[in-house]
């Protein structure tokens, strides 16, 4: 999955914490440099203060969160130019591909009960049924775990009979490029252009170097480029409004000290560049991190299994958002005990 820029919401930073020495204070102080000193210290552990006096009254533990909280919905995206599709252009491209959509449709619950079991019983990788990953699989609704399992027999139909031979170029080229590092020099490119087409995103100080800006520059002004973007994201804008689904959910894998003992359900934002990714398999972004769960608008999906057999090769379940420092998650799978 393509690096992010990564910073936990704020709420994780801000708490008050103790720790059990200097030296741990000063390790998390180094990792959280904007993290603020004067709301942190060291437990005290003098006998005097182990216990609480009789007249004073011992405070309760908060109540651990249950399940998981109602997230604010995300902004709109203010998209421009070729990414800017109207519902008009959607129900042409729906009419135009009805056959095709229908049949993957159609496909999509031929072997399900038999690609579920296969994808329970595979690994493990991250997978332990005892911490809540494949649990968290097993909530989602049928037709995106369908989606999961087969949605790539839709790339087959989008690359071979809607893609031009130069498209199919492009579009292996940027996508084989993203699956190997959201920061490579095709990849730099997609992020110029889609802050060019209205996608928010944070730089890091990688992006700022002269020669990522170089790349974002010249997919600001490559009009090919965005055309082809324009083309991805249409087509699958049509699908998904042509079966109704709005929303789905995604997993993010975060390597963050602050998030490895966090309980679960607690809600985290991450800040990312204008394209991030994600993914359908809760079992892969535990592999990258504390796992992290978002209900992400389909308007902000670019490339995935839908429209890419490529993504579906890696086995990485692998989606590609578009302006997601607008969303919310929260954390499952843990907490993880660490020594």
């Amino acid at each position: 999955m393509g690096s992010l820029s990564a910073r936990v919401a704020e709420r994780f930073r801000k708490e008050a914490m103790e720790f059990s020495s200097p030296a741990a204070l000063e390790k998390y102080l180094k990792l959280h440099p904007k993290a603020d000193k004067s709301k942190h210290r060291v437990k005290d552990t003098s006998p005097e203060k182990k216990a609480p006096k009789k007249e004073e009254s011992t405070k309760k533990p908060p109540p651990k969160q249950e399940k998981a909280p109602t997230l604010k919905k995300a902004p709109k995206l203010a998209l421009k130019g070729p990414l800017a599709v109207t519902d008009a252009q959607l129900d042409e491209l729906i009419a135009k591909h009805k056959n095709g959509f229908n049949f993957v449709v159609s496909c999509l619950g031929d072997t399900y009960e038999k690609d579920l079991a296969k994808f329970r019983s595979a690994g493990p990788k991250a997978r332990d049924l005892s911490d809540g990953v494949l649990a968290e699989f097993d909530k989602l609704p049928k037709i995106e775990k369908q989606l999961h399992l087969n949605g790539h027999l839709l790339a087959v139909v989008f690359q071979n009979e809607v893609l031009t031979e130069e498209e199919r170029s492009l579009h292996a080229r940027y996508v084989n490029s993203w699956t190997g590092s959201s920061v490579s020099a095709p990849s730099q490119k997609v992020h110029g252009a889609l802050s060019k087409l209205g996608v928010q995103g944070h730089k890091t100080e990688e992006d700022e170097r002269q020669k990522a800006q170089s790349f974002r520059e010249t997919g600001s002004e490559d009009k090919k480029l965005q055309e082809y973007l324009g083309k991805v994201y249409a087509f699958t804008q049509a699908f998904y409004k042509h079966i109704g689904v709005k929303e789905v959910t995604l997993f993010r894998g975060v390597e963050d000290a602050a998030l490895v003992k966090a309980e679960d359900f607690q809600e985290v934002s991450i800040e990312t560049r204008e394209l991030s990714s994600y993914t359908t398999n809760p079992d892969i972004a535990k592999l990258f991190g504390r796992p992290i769960a978002f209900k992400v608008p389909v308007e902000q999906i670019l490339w995935s299994n839908l429209n890419s057999t490529q993504i579906h090769d890696t086995d990485e379940a692998e989606v590609a958002v578009m302006g997601a420092s607008s969303l919310t998650g929260y954390t499952f799978g843990g907490p993880v005990k660490k020594d």
